[in-house]
Protein backbone atom coordinates (compact mmCIF):
# COMPACT_ATOMS: atom_id res chain seq x y z
CA UNK A 1 0.00 0.00 0.00
CA UNK A 2 2.74 2.49 0.94
CA UNK A 3 4.74 1.91 -2.23
CA UNK A 4 1.57 2.12 -4.33
CA UNK A 5 0.78 5.47 -2.69
CA UNK A 6 4.20 6.84 -3.61
CA UNK A 7 4.03 5.33 -7.10
CA UNK A 8 0.67 6.94 -7.84
CA UNK A 9 1.80 10.40 -6.70
CA UNK A 10 4.98 10.20 -8.79
CA UNK A 11 2.96 9.15 -11.84
CA UNK A 12 0.40 11.94 -11.43
CA UNK A 13 2.70 14.77 -10.31
CA UNK A 14 5.83 14.07 -12.33
CA UNK A 15 4.44 11.99 -15.23
CA UNK A 16 7.14 9.42 -14.52
CA UNK A 17 7.19 5.71 -13.76
CA UNK A 18 8.66 4.86 -10.35
CA UNK A 19 10.38 1.64 -11.46
CA UNK A 20 13.96 3.04 -11.55
CA UNK A 21 13.61 4.22 -7.95
CA UNK A 22 12.03 1.12 -6.44
CA UNK A 23 15.15 0.29 -4.34
CA UNK A 24 15.19 3.80 -2.83
CA UNK A 25 11.46 3.64 -2.08
CA UNK A 26 11.79 0.19 -0.47
CA UNK A 27 14.65 1.46 1.69
CA UNK A 28 12.51 4.40 2.80
CA UNK A 29 9.57 2.14 3.64
CA UNK A 30 11.36 -0.78 5.26
CA UNK A 31 14.41 0.62 7.09
CA UNK A 32 15.36 3.33 9.57
CA UNK A 33 18.19 4.49 7.30
CA UNK A 34 15.93 6.88 5.42
CA UNK A 35 13.48 9.11 7.31
CA UNK A 36 12.61 11.27 4.30
CA UNK A 37 12.66 10.86 0.54
CA UNK A 38 12.83 13.63 -2.08
CA UNK A 39 11.76 12.62 -5.58
CA UNK A 40 12.06 14.94 -8.57
CA UNK A 41 13.15 15.13 -12.20
CA UNK A 42 16.57 16.54 -13.05
CA UNK A 43 17.85 16.56 -16.65
CA UNK A 44 14.81 14.49 -17.70
CA UNK A 45 15.75 11.76 -15.24
CA UNK A 46 13.73 10.71 -12.20
CA UNK A 47 15.93 10.91 -9.11
CA UNK A 48 15.54 10.18 -5.40
CA UNK A 49 17.56 11.97 -2.72
CA UNK A 50 17.68 12.07 1.06
CA UNK A 51 17.81 15.89 1.11
CA UNK A 52 16.38 18.78 -0.87
CA UNK A 53 18.03 19.81 -4.13
CA UNK A 54 16.59 22.67 -6.22
CA UNK A 55 14.95 21.30 -9.35
CA UNK A 56 13.23 22.78 -12.43
CA UNK A 57 10.30 20.45 -11.72
CA UNK A 58 8.14 19.81 -8.68
CA UNK A 59 9.85 17.97 -5.83
CA UNK A 60 7.77 15.40 -3.94
CA UNK A 61 8.75 14.98 -0.30
CA UNK A 62 7.77 11.88 1.65
CA UNK A 63 8.48 11.57 5.36
CA UNK A 64 7.57 9.19 8.14
CA UNK A 65 5.12 10.12 10.88
CA UNK A 66 6.68 9.20 14.22
CA UNK A 67 9.76 7.74 12.50
CA UNK A 68 8.60 4.09 12.48
CA UNK A 69 11.23 1.48 11.70
CA UNK A 70 8.98 0.14 8.95
CA UNK A 71 6.06 1.80 7.22
CA UNK A 72 3.10 -0.57 7.36
CA UNK A 73 0.34 1.77 6.15
CA UNK A 74 -0.17 4.94 4.15
CA UNK A 75 -1.21 6.77 7.32
CA UNK A 76 2.42 6.63 8.48
CA UNK A 77 3.63 8.61 5.47
CA UNK A 78 3.54 12.39 5.29
CA UNK A 79 3.69 14.13 1.94
CA UNK A 80 4.18 17.60 0.53
CA UNK A 81 5.28 19.13 -2.75
CA UNK A 82 7.86 21.87 -3.31
CA UNK A 83 7.35 24.05 -6.43
CA UNK A 84 10.02 24.07 -9.13
CA UNK A 85 12.95 26.43 -8.92
CA UNK A 86 13.16 28.99 -11.70
CA UNK A 87 16.17 28.49 -13.96
CA UNK A 88 16.87 32.25 -13.94
CA UNK A 89 16.29 32.67 -10.21
CA UNK A 90 19.49 33.28 -8.24
CA UNK A 91 17.64 32.23 -5.11
CA UNK A 92 17.08 28.62 -6.13
CA UNK A 93 15.96 27.72 -2.64
CA UNK A 94 13.12 30.27 -2.55
CA UNK A 95 10.41 27.67 -3.39
CA UNK A 96 11.48 25.72 -0.31
CA UNK A 97 11.23 28.80 1.90
CA UNK A 98 7.86 29.73 0.40
CA UNK A 99 6.58 26.20 1.02
CA UNK A 100 7.62 26.37 4.67
CA UNK A 101 5.86 29.70 5.08
CA UNK A 102 2.71 28.40 3.38
CA UNK A 103 2.61 25.39 5.69
CA UNK A 104 3.08 27.67 8.67
CA UNK A 105 0.46 30.26 7.70
CA UNK A 106 -2.13 28.07 5.99
CA UNK A 107 -1.88 24.78 7.88
CA UNK A 108 -0.18 24.79 11.27
CA UNK A 109 -1.44 28.08 12.70
CA UNK A 110 -5.10 27.70 11.55
CA UNK A 111 -5.22 24.05 12.63
CA UNK A 112 -3.84 24.65 16.11
CA UNK A 113 -5.97 27.77 16.53
CA UNK A 114 -9.10 25.83 15.58
CA UNK A 115 -8.20 22.95 17.89
CA UNK A 116 -7.94 25.19 20.95
CA UNK A 117 -10.47 27.87 19.99
CA UNK A 118 -13.00 26.65 22.59
CA UNK A 119 -10.51 26.29 25.44
CA UNK A 120 -10.13 29.48 27.46
CA UNK A 121 -7.40 27.89 29.58
CA UNK A 122 -5.22 27.56 26.47
CA UNK A 123 -5.42 31.23 25.50
CA UNK A 124 -1.93 32.10 26.74
CA UNK A 125 -0.35 29.03 25.17
CA UNK A 126 -2.15 29.65 21.90
CA UNK A 127 -0.99 33.25 21.89
CA UNK A 128 2.59 32.13 22.54
CA UNK A 129 2.29 29.59 19.75
CA UNK A 130 1.04 32.09 17.17
CA UNK A 131 3.73 34.59 18.18
CA UNK A 132 6.39 31.91 17.82
CA UNK A 133 5.13 30.91 14.39
CA UNK A 134 5.10 34.57 13.36
CA UNK A 135 8.73 34.80 14.50
CA UNK A 136 9.47 31.68 12.45
CA UNK A 137 8.07 33.37 9.36
CA UNK A 138 10.31 36.34 10.04
CA UNK A 139 13.36 34.08 10.32
CA UNK A 140 12.44 32.40 7.03
CA UNK A 141 12.19 35.84 5.42
CA UNK A 142 15.72 36.56 6.63
CA UNK A 143 16.93 33.29 5.13
CA UNK A 144 15.23 34.11 1.83
CA UNK A 145 16.95 37.49 1.79
CA UNK A 146 20.34 35.86 2.40
CA UNK A 147 19.65 33.22 -0.27
CA UNK A 148 18.90 35.98 -2.78
CA UNK A 149 22.58 36.95 -2.70
CA UNK A 150 24.44 34.66 -5.12
CA UNK A 151 28.07 33.65 -4.89
CA UNK A 152 29.89 34.51 -8.09
CA UNK A 153 32.55 32.10 -9.30
CA UNK A 154 34.63 33.64 -12.09
CA UNK A 155 35.82 30.62 -14.05
CA UNK A 156 38.98 31.20 -16.13
CA UNK A 157 38.95 30.60 -19.87
CA UNK A 158 40.26 27.09 -20.78
CA UNK A 159 43.06 28.61 -22.87
CA UNK A 160 44.27 30.63 -19.88
CA UNK A 161 44.14 27.54 -17.69
CA UNK A 162 46.22 25.61 -20.23
CA UNK A 163 48.76 28.42 -20.45
CA UNK A 164 49.15 28.66 -16.67
CA UNK A 165 49.35 24.89 -16.29
CA UNK A 166 52.14 24.69 -18.85
CA UNK A 167 54.09 27.64 -17.48
CA UNK A 168 53.59 27.00 -13.76
CA UNK A 169 52.66 23.35 -13.10
CA UNK A 170 52.49 23.92 -9.35
CA UNK A 171 49.91 26.71 -9.72
CA UNK A 172 46.21 25.90 -9.44
CA UNK A 173 44.59 28.20 -12.04
CA UNK A 174 41.16 27.88 -10.41
CA UNK A 175 42.34 28.83 -6.90
CA UNK A 176 42.62 32.37 -5.53
CA UNK A 177 46.12 33.84 -5.81
CA UNK A 178 48.11 34.72 -2.69
CA UNK A 179 49.80 37.54 -4.59
CA UNK A 180 49.44 39.32 -7.96
CA UNK A 181 50.52 37.25 -10.95
CA UNK A 182 53.14 38.74 -13.31
CA UNK A 183 51.72 37.89 -16.74
CA UNK A 184 55.00 38.97 -18.38
CA UNK A 185 56.56 35.73 -17.15
CA UNK A 186 54.27 33.69 -19.40
CA UNK A 187 54.55 33.19 -23.14
CA UNK A 188 51.17 34.37 -24.42
CA UNK A 189 52.25 35.02 -28.03
CA UNK A 190 50.08 32.21 -29.39
CA UNK A 191 47.02 33.72 -27.68
CA UNK A 192 47.69 37.31 -28.73
CA UNK A 193 48.10 36.33 -32.38
CA UNK A 194 44.71 34.60 -32.61
CA UNK A 195 41.66 36.81 -33.04
CA UNK A 196 39.39 33.82 -32.50
CA UNK A 197 41.00 33.04 -29.14
CA UNK A 198 40.94 36.66 -28.05
CA UNK A 199 37.24 36.94 -28.94
CA UNK A 200 36.53 33.78 -27.00
CA UNK A 201 38.38 35.12 -23.95
CA UNK A 202 36.47 38.41 -24.26
CA UNK A 203 33.21 36.42 -24.23
CA UNK A 204 34.29 34.81 -20.97
CA UNK A 205 35.07 38.22 -19.49
CA UNK A 206 31.63 39.44 -20.59
CA UNK A 207 30.08 36.59 -18.64
CA UNK A 208 32.13 37.66 -15.60
CA UNK A 209 30.84 41.22 -15.94
CA UNK A 210 27.25 40.00 -16.20
CA UNK A 211 27.60 37.76 -13.14
CA UNK A 212 29.27 40.49 -11.06
CA UNK A 213 26.58 42.97 -12.09
CA UNK A 214 23.91 40.58 -10.78
CA UNK A 215 25.62 40.86 -7.42
CA UNK A 216 26.39 44.57 -7.30
CA UNK A 217 22.98 45.63 -8.65
CA UNK A 218 21.30 44.09 -5.60
CA UNK A 219 22.19 47.22 -3.64
CA UNK A 220 19.71 49.24 -5.73
CA UNK A 221 17.14 46.60 -6.73
CA UNK A 222 16.50 44.90 -3.38
CA UNK A 223 13.38 46.24 -1.63
CA UNK A 224 13.64 46.51 2.15
CA UNK A 225 10.67 46.37 4.50
CA UNK A 226 10.68 48.23 7.79
CA UNK A 227 12.86 45.57 9.34
CA UNK A 228 16.38 46.51 10.40
CA UNK A 229 17.37 42.91 11.13
CA UNK A 230 16.46 41.79 7.63
CA UNK A 231 18.46 44.61 6.06
CA UNK A 232 21.46 43.79 8.27
CA UNK A 233 21.21 40.14 7.19
CA UNK A 234 21.20 41.20 3.53
CA UNK A 235 24.29 43.41 3.84
CA UNK A 236 26.16 40.70 5.73
CA UNK A 237 25.30 38.16 3.04
CA UNK A 238 26.34 40.58 0.29
CA UNK A 239 29.66 41.32 1.99
CA UNK A 240 30.33 37.61 2.37
CA UNK A 241 29.50 36.93 -1.27
CA UNK A 242 31.75 39.76 -2.48
CA UNK A 243 34.58 38.37 -0.37
CA UNK A 244 34.12 34.92 -1.89
CA UNK A 245 33.95 36.21 -5.48
CA UNK A 246 37.02 34.92 -7.24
Amino acid sequence: MASEFIRSLVTVSLSQQLAPLEPAVESFINTTDTSSLYITVINDELVAKSQFTPSPTVTLVFFKHGAPAKVSSVSQIGFLSIPPSSSDDDSSDSPLFSTLQSLNQNTFVPSISSLYSTSSSADDNLSNFTNTMRDLNSVIDHLKRAANVPTVNLLPHPTIISLLSASAPSLDPTAPLDSPLDVNTFDASSILSSDETLNSIQSTVNVWIKDITKLTSLTTTTPFPNDANEEITFWQALASSLTLTS
